[in-house]
């Protein structure tokens, strides 16, 4: 554990920080999810592709790897990303044979591994999808998968396009239509589960129909059941469906007072993993359900702000501060606010090392984002984005109402899409914040 240090002020403040950063990029690797069998590890600047089984090294690759699918006994296909976030794709056989995929362009895709030894993958930042023969690792087009926006799961490919969603299922060679608000499908042991945005169907022989609490964004089937991930009010929750259809754990994900995410879902010898992590809490792995409380690594209180908007909205703001006294602080305030994707907290060196340094760390979730339903996408998208500006400098002014910082050491932070919502904030509502980054 760190040195508890005083708040962020005077002459060594800088060199705290760079001390702090240096100590959390360190001290919290990112550990890897087991999948099919296999799990990619750290070992000093290389990832080594290593079979659960046995324990072998099979694949040492000087690249950030992660494994697209695998299937024990048989191999994973392993991915390996480049700085410009394209991929280089192989197939490591359960011998250490490596097979190099051709055939397309490959960045961020999505896999699955089939029982007959063929392999689905996407290409093309996952607007194709083909198969690959696991000996030869030639990649070739399906014609029959028609185009449109592409997820692959245990449960066959999606394929979105129009407002509709078909399932093409290449072990069975059928498609079918499904409701236009499925998030994915998933399968395991001849057990199907359709994921919806605010129900899950499953169950045999007759299938029940589950209301699952927040909007569905994610799903993994194992022995146990389905697990779910949901967004709830801007939190994530998961729940366990057994395949009969009961509920079996639901939880908000958390550790202690530290508000956490789900960062991935991956399924192994049938056992459903977690991986999570928040703003004091680095990245862990657990089986779900898991038992033990996940740890935090810096001492932190979380605690959610709600700001009123003008008109009548509550934007919520989640805080993570030191757990001392509530008192005005450095605080960075974070937002996205955006294409429908959550703005929830993870664990980042930087912040890590603001927090352990005595700062305090912000995320507004404003119009435009996904933390809550559609209309609260839609109501900052477009020609009403000016909506999720207006929601960063209500919760600006609401952290200030409520003694957890002040204008003069405030920072509006943002990346990407939420970079323009930061700057835009700044410059519609002047005097809000100290600086923007």
């Amino acid at each position: 554990m760190p040195r508890t240090t005083p708040p962020i002020g005077g002459r060594d403040a800088t060199a705290r920080l760079l001390d702090a950063y240096a100590h959390w990029q360190c001290a919290a690797p990112r550990p890897h999810l087991p999948t099919g069998g296999y799990r990619v590890r750290r070992d000093g600047d290389d990832d080594v592709l290593t079979a659960l089984a046995d324990g072998r090294a099979l694949r040492r690759v000087a690249a950030p790897a992660r494994v697209l699918a695998a299937r024990a006994g048989s191999g994973a296909v392993l991915a390996r990303l480049a700085p410009d976030e394209s991929a280089a794709v192989e197939i490591v056989r359960s011998d250490g044979r490596v097979v190099p995929v051709a055939g397309a362009r490959f960045a961020l895709e999505q896999a699955a591994w089939l029982p007959d030894g063929t392999v689905v993958l996407t290409a093309d930042g996952r607007l194709r999808v083909g198969v690959v023969d696991a000996d030869d690792g030639r990649w070739q087009e399906s014609r029959d998968v028609p185009r449109g926006r592409i997820s692959v799961s245990t449960g066959g490919v999606l394929v979105r396009r129009s407002g509709t969603v078909l399932l093409c299922n290449f072990a069975r060679g059928s498609t079918m239509e499904l409701p236009p608000d499925t998030v994915t499908v998933v399968e395991y042991d001849g057990v199907r589960a359709l994921v919806r945005r605010d129900a899950i169907e499953v169950g045999s022989p007759r299938r029940r129909v589950v209301p699952t609490r927040g909007t569905a964004i994610g799903a993994a089937a194992g022995r146990g059941g389905v697990a779910v991930l949901t967004v709830d009010r801007g939190r994530h929750r998961l729940t366990l469906v057994d395949r009969g259809g009961r509920v079996r754990d639901t939880r908000l994900v958390a550790a202690g007072t530290d508000i956490c995410s789900v960062d991935a879902l991956s399924v192994s010898d049938g056992e459903i993993h977690v991986r999570l992590d928040g703003v004091a809490t680095p990245p862990q792995v657990f089986r779900y359900p898991w038992r033990e409380d996940p740890r935090t690594a810096i001492p932190a209180a979380g605690e959610i702000v709600v700001a009123r908007a003008d008109d009548g909205a509550d934007i919520d703001v989640l805080v993570t501060r030191p757990p001392d006294v509530r008192r005005p602080r450095p605080l960075l305030l974070d937002v996205y606010g955006g294409f429908g994707v959550a703005h929830v907290p993870h664990f980042e060196p930087t912040t890590a090392a603001w927090l352990d340094a005595g700062g305090a760390v912000a995320l507004a979730q404003v119009r435009g984002g996904g933390e809550r339903d559609e209309r609260w996408r839609q109501d900052g998208r477009g020609l009403r984005k000016r909506r999720a500006v207006d929601d960063l400098a209500c919760a600006a002014r609401e952290l200030v109402a409520v003694g957890a910082s002040r204008p003069d050491c405030l920072v509006l932070t943002g990346g990407s899409l939420g970079g323009t919502v930061a700057a835009a904030a700044a410059l519609r509502h002047p005097g809000i914040a100290a600086a923007v980054v």
